[in-house]
Parts: structure tokens; C-alpha cells; sequence
């Protein structure tokens, strides 16, 4: 049988945030970095969740460019 994907709740998790925010990433930004962190982690494991990720800490995303460290209010 296939295990629990370990970074599954993450991804959960970002989907909830995403669905509460009109799917701004900004405003979701720490729940993706600890999304990114699992998936570098997990990445043998986490064969479903982590394959959308981009391990520079952002989810593929057509328009993102911007510095790292914009002030998360």
C-alpha cells in the first residue's frame, strides 16, 4: 500500500489559506516556506505533494519575481 504522504498536511494547509485569501500567495507565504521546508526534507518520500514545488521557497507561479524579503505584515 502507499504511505501517508508526509508533507500532505502542508499542502493542506496551503490550500486552506490560499482558499481564504482569493488565492494570493503573498499572503500565504509562511505556510508555503514551511511547505518548501518539508518538501526539501521529504522529497524521496513526498512523491504526490511535492512535485508542483519549486525549491527556491516558491510555488510555480507564473509572476513572481520579486525580492525575497518583502515585509509580510
Amino acid at each position: 500500500g502507499s504511505k501517508a504522504d508526509p508533507c500532505q498536511k502542508y499542502a493542506c494547509e496551503l490550500q486552506v489559506c490560499l482558499q481564504k485569501n482569493n488565492y494570493q500567495e503573498d499572503k500565504c507565504q509562511e505556510t508555503i516556506k514551511r511547505l518548501v521546508k518539508c518538501c526539501l526534507v521529504w522529497k524521496e518520500e513526498s512523491f504526490k505533494v511535492c512535485q508542483g514545488i519549486e525549491y527556491d521557497g516558491k510555488v510555480k507561479s507564473a509572476e513572481d519575481n520579486e525580492p525575497e524579503n518583502n515585509e509580510i505584515i
